[in-house]
């Protein structure tokens, strides 16, 4: 039996829309086989989370998702929701918009996306008619960067996963962020600093001893009298002092807030010049 030639469904020399579309396996493979230019490289961390969201049946094609193409048939966007699919061993049913411009490819994703603290804060006043405030969005993203470096944390710890390969699914986040609400409460109260790293890190010496940790958050959150150069708390606030320039939130804020942490648990003496950019893991 003579088996049946594939054509791209979807080469058309006019913008146009198909909604509830359902590629074939054999279909995304013969697009991207065949018609996919390779105009970015696929962030391995995003796809492996996309893969995760396909799977627990999280991802959603009916909020109005689209994948791309131009006029000569090339995927211009869409390439990581089909290699997730693909790699699930599933068909994808997605809607369709093809038949465009040639050079539509520079004015796609020019925005940044949307942030899983913006989702779950929108999440939390759906069917509410209500937009949240600036203030809820704020408070909301600080959490959950609180939350993810305490995720991040635990998992090189437990896992040994390298540090910069792994990016959570929204469902993951808020699982955690819901499991782990009083240690997220714990450093969030009355925080002096809102640098997440740091925060993270001291969430996690709360779930490792809560009661040395209370003791680090209200020497870190208090007047400071009477500490000196060496004393690991001083440390600390000569550390966010000087990294206090700029919104960025290096891992390096991590590492260092834990070779404090260390310090203060086994009452040594910690200078700034010893602080640097090198992995520090937890001595106890």
């Amino acid at each position: 039996m003579t088996k049946t030639k594939l054509k791209h469904p979807f080469i058309a020399k006019r913008e146009s829309v198909s909604l509830g579309v359902t590629l074939s396996i054999e279909t995304m493979e013969y697009i991207l086989n065949n018609f996919h230019p390779m105009n970015r490289k696929r962030n391995q961390g995003r796809q492996s989370a996309l893969e995760r969201d396909f799977r627990n049946g999280d991802y959603r094609s009916d909020v109005g998702h689209f994948i791309k193409f131009d006029i000569h048939g090339n995927l211009i966007d869409g390439q990581k929701r089909i290699h997730a699919a693909l790699r699930c061993g599933t068909s994808l049913t997605i809607n369709v918009h093809f038949g465009l411009p040639s050079d539509a490819m520079l004015y796609i994703d020019r925005g940044q996306p949307r942030t899983v603290a913006a989702n779950y804060t929108l999440r939390k006043n759906v069917g509410k008619n209500r937009m949240p405030s600036a203030q809820e969005f704020s408070a909301d993203r600080l959490n959950f960067s609180v939350a993810s470096w305490c995720k991040h944390g635990l998992r090189w710890e437990v896992a040994g996963t390298p540090r910069d390969k792994q990016i959570w699914t929204e469902r993951e986040l808020m699982e955690f962020v819901a499991e782990n609400e009083s240690y997220l409460t714990f450093v969030l109260e009355n925080a002096t600093t809102v640098r997440p790293a740091v925060l993270g890190a001291m969430a996690i010496y709360a779930m490792k001893d809560s009661v040395k940790a209370m003791m680090f958050r209200n020497s870190v959150y208090g007047n400071g009298r009477g500490l000196v150069s060496g004393n690991p708390i001083h440390t600390l606030r000569e550390y966010l002092k000087t990294q206090s320039i700029g919104g960025s939130y290096p891992i390096y804020d991590y590492n260092n807030t834990v070779r404090i942490i260390n310090a203060f648990y086994f009452g040594h003496q910690l200078g700034l010049e010893q602080l640097n950019n090198e992995r520090a893991d937890w001595e106890f």
